[in-house]
């Protein structure tokens, strides 16, 4: 089981690490990079290339994120030990994305990967976290601190659930979320500099170029 887990690892990461917005921006005749805030995740095609391609986007990143987590929970469901290649895969998908192959190891942030590889692995306390993503960007307008409140809230939600019963996370799951939720915080340092600094943009900003 060892080397067909390994396999669907290296599978993961290297699907994980496909650029979409990257791609996205080449067909529409501009590098994705050199616009807004140079990331290629979701949020900055939708600043620089409007809604339509930027949603697209997202469901593309967060769809790699989902279906090798799904395969592999299926392949490895007969396993005594079925619970760490998925969140091996999970975390692997996550890393291709932030870490990509095809891009000299530069990436996006890993926000819309993570959350289709979590709802995988772990779905209550993903649903928990969006619910939080969501309120906080109603009140701040601000992508990025809407996603880091929203990573770090990944454990403590899974750490409550298990508390009162609400839900049970493996503890694969849980070194799962801890570590998807620091390499998202990692990735958004730029941003949390920003914010210090009192110029983080906001969504509705939209690139001059």
């Amino acid at each position: 089981m060892i080397v067909e887990a390994l396999g669907a690892v290296a599978v993961a990461y290297f699907l994980g690490g496909i650029p979409f917005g990257y791609l996205i921006g080449r067909s529409q005749g501009l590098d994705i990079r050199e616009h807004g805030s140079g990331n290629i995740g979701a949020t900055n095609v939708v600043r620089v290339l409007g809604k339509k391609l930027g949603y697209s986007c997202f469901l593309l990143d967060f769809g790699k994120g989902l279906a090798p987590v799904l395969v592999a929970a299926k392949v490895f469901s007969d396993s005594s030990q079925s619970g760490w290649p998925p969140a091996l895969v999970a975390l692997a998908t996550v890393c291709g994305h932030v870490f990509s192959p095809y891009l000299k190891l530069r990436g996006g942030k890993g926000v819309a990967t993570a959350t289709g590889a979590l709802l995988g692995v772990a779905p209550i306390p993903l649903l928990c976290a969006v619910a939080c993503w969501v309120g906080l960007y109603l009140l701040t307008r601000t992508v990025a601190v809407a996603s880091i409140a929203a990573a770090v809230s990944l454990p403590i939600f899974a750490l409550l659930g298990n508390a009162t019963q609400f839900s049970r996370t493996a503890p694969t799951a849980m070194s799962l979320l801890v570590l998807i939720a620091a390499m998202i915080v990692i990735r958004h340092r730029s941003n949390i500099q920003r914010m210090l600094a009192g110029a983080e943009h906001s969504f509705s900003e939209r690139d001059p170029k």
